[in-house]
């Protein structure tokens, strides 16, 4: 009897275990989409073969202290629309009825800067752009807003200080050309700090995230939010700046803590990529999914974005996935 309750027992426990790693095996959905949506993709499609979107122009075999994805050549800031320069050159946002130091825009600029001298020191533009950035850090490393800011899948703004993983990330790929040439430890402990706040969870108020909203059994791929929502948005554009900004961070210094988030983000982002997809264009995040909306959230700038993005990761990891996607988002090759 005592046999036979020790097997009984040891049969018993062998299930749990077998229960609990099967409830960890990850369990992708299906990421079809419905006809009505293929339809519209396709239809997308033509007319961005027709557009003047040329993500070429931005493909390059990438280089953490290169020409960021050849801005210095495909990028402009001057006053118009809502961007006007300040006294000193940088550019502020116009955000209701009010002008605005946004950190994505001015790591934008400062890496527009960058490139016009390679290889010889950077114009004072972008040293200038660079104090600007690490004035608006904050003492946890974040790189927040002052502005508050309504999403158009949340019911809610967002307060003034809200924070984007997409700032952090941007930062880093600014302050590691930085730290190339003049290697001063404000540049590098500025980065860190960045590289910090970027690892803390959305639970605890900062970007990262897991694709635990598609489905809980993938809560170990992590997701840098670009714009946090009580349940994933999965912002693909600033996801992968982001990446770029790990990836540039870890080059530059060696930091093992890039690297590792590095190549866990790539796990993620060579699984989530069809997800995106609906008839051959690209959505610009997965609310379409995650919330429920009746159509993917699709911008034609931001499938060029998404387009020069993956050539660049692409040549920095040479993932066929990637250059894949590339490819069917962009089959003429523009």
């Amino acid at each position: 009897m005592k046999k036979i309750s020790i097997t009984v027992v040891s049969v018993i426990a062998l299930a749990l275990v077998g229960y609990v790693g099967y409830q960890f095996i990850p369990k992708w959905p299906d990421p079809v989409v419905s006809e009505s949506n293929y339809e519209y993709g396709k239809s997308l499609l033509e007319d961005f073969k027709k557009s003047p979107y040329r993500p070429a122009l931005r493909s390059q075999e990438y280089s953490p202290t290169g020409d960021y994805m050849n801005y210095s050549k495909t990028q402009s800031f001057k006053n118009e629309g809502r961007i006007k320069l300040d006294g000193n050159g940088l550019p502020t946002v116009l955000y209701e009825s009010q002008y605005q130091y946004n950190p994505i825009t001015i790591s934008n600029f400062a890496l527009y800067e960058y490139g016009k001298n390679l290889p010889e020191r950077p114009t004072n533009k972008f040293w200038a752009a660079t104090n600007k950035l690490m004035s608006m850090q904050g003492f946890d490393g974040s790189f927040r807003y002052g502005f508050s800011f309504k999403h158009y899948a949340l019911s809610k703004s967002y307060p003034v200080g809200w924070s984007s993983g997409m700032a952090q990330g941007l930062a880093m790929s600014v302050l590691a050309r930085a730290y190339t040439f003049d290697k001063r430890q404000d540049y590098l402990d500025a980065g860190n700090k960045a590289l910090d706040f970027l690892m803390v969870p959305v639970s605890h108020g900062g970007p990262l995230s897991s694709m635990a909203g598609l489905d809980p059994s993938l809560n170990n791929y992590i997701f840098f939010e670009e714009y946090i929502g009580d349940r994933g948005i999965y912002t693909l554009n600033g996801y992968m700046f982001t990446l770029i900004g790990l990836y540039d961070w870890w080059s530059v210094t060696g930091s093992e803590k890039a690297h590792e988030a590095f190549q866990e983000g790539m796990k993620t982002l060579v699984k989530i990529l069809p997800y995106y997809d609906f008839g051959g264009s690209s959505s610009y995040d997965l609310t379409f999914r995650t919330y429920g909306r009746e159509k993917p959230h699709y911008n034609i700038r931001y499938h060029s974005t998404h387009i020069y993005l993956l050539n660049n990761l692409y040549s920095i990891t040479k993932n066929k996935t990637l250059k894949e996607f590339s490819e069917h988002w962009n089959p003429t090759g523009l």
